[in-house]
């Protein structure tokens, strides 16, 4: 991909991801999710997906290519609850943001 992306994880919804953009507007997002061993678990385009369809060890991948020209694989340790924030800024608008304490 040539442009500039942003995505963030957060803890504050229980028992379910949800996918957002940086204007806390909900993002479609073409979303799979594998076990340790590359399975597939769940495929579906939404904005908001339980935490029972995720694995610890597992992959999670989003694909909102369409809607926002963004996309990321991510390897889980394990699961609990959060954020998703999927942007794309173009490689001629970048923004600096800070990561998370503690990472």
């Amino acid at each position: 991909m040539d442009s500039l992306t942003i995505f963030a994880i957060s803890t504050q919804v229980p028992n379910e991801i949800i996918v957002r953009d940086t204007k806390n507007k909900p993002v479609l997002s073409h979303i799979k999710t594998y076990d340790e061993f590359r399975n597939l678990i769940k495929e579906t385009s939404t904005s908001a997906l339980s935490t029972a369809n995720f694995t610890g060890n597992g992959e999670l991948e989003f694909d909102a290519l369409e809607s926002k020209n963004v996309a990321v694989k991510l390897k889980l340790k394990a699961v609990s609850k959060g954020q998703v924030v999927l942007d794309d800024f173009g490689k001629n608008n970048p923004v600096s943001v800070p990561l998370p304490e503690g990472l």
